[in-house]
């Protein structure tokens, strides 16, 4: 089915329209209070601000054009930017979200992940290339070993295969909706055009989706 006339414009292509609609839903099912999505057209980007009652969450989404996977160094402008975030309110999370893994981080994330503290963390013998993916965060954001482990526990790497994220979209859409799939996905890829740049709040999406049960 063809995109909505005017949506592509804004919104680069499927994969952050359906992760838009992904967290609609969520937003919909209560997982979340509200939604911010706002869109860089300089840099062809889609950020978002998912707050719940306990946190916020900000989501960077950036479909990969290669199969390669994420570094470090590809990363770099994203990772300043959400610490610059952290360093004034340290009760976030961060997610980016993109087709393709960020391997080398993801290993050095489970790593932290799965350590009680700091301490314990650092006292661990780790091989030379979680030393070296720590020591990039301390040196691009000039802190210590430890502040690069609290910052990088609030990181998340995903990787969301496209047509995956399509599917699991449109099963939802079946079992929270009596409508038909394609014309509640269809009403929600306007909805994204209507709402850029704009606070989008759990009464207003139930009030507004209503009409569809």
């Amino acid at each position: 089915m063809p995109r909505p006339g005017g949506l592509s414009n804004k919104l680069g292509n499927y994969y952050e329209e359906e992760w838009t609609i992904k967290q609609i839903l969520e937003i919909y099912s209560g997982k979340y209070d509200s939604l911010y999505l706002e869109h860089s057209i300089v840099d062809d980007e889609f950020e978002f601000i998912l707050k719940s009652e306990n946190k916020t969450e900000y989501h960077q989404v950036k479909r990969q054009k290669t199969n390669s996977s994420w570094t470090f160094k590809k990363l770099e402008k994203y990772i300043k930017k959400f610490y610059n975030i952290y360093k004034k309110n340290k009760n976030v999370y961060f997610k980016f979200i993109s087709t393709t893994s960020a391997t080398t981080l993801w290993d050095l994330k489970d790593r932290i992940k799965t350590s009680d503290s700091f301490k314990s963390f650092n006292e661990e013998n780790h091989s030379k290339q979680i030393k070296d993916e720590i020591k990039k965060f301390e040196q691009l954001l000039n802190i210590s070993t430890e502040e690069a482990y609290s910052f990088i526990n609030v990181l998340n790497f995903y990787a969301y295969d496209e047509e995956i994220l399509k599917e699991n979209n449109k099963s939802h859409i079946t079992y929270m909706f009596k409508e038909e799939p394609e014309i509640v996905h269809n009403f929600l890829l306007n909805y994204i055009h209507e709402k850029i740049g704009k606070e989008i709040k759990r009464d207003t999406i139930l009030l507004d989706l209503k009409k569809f049960n």
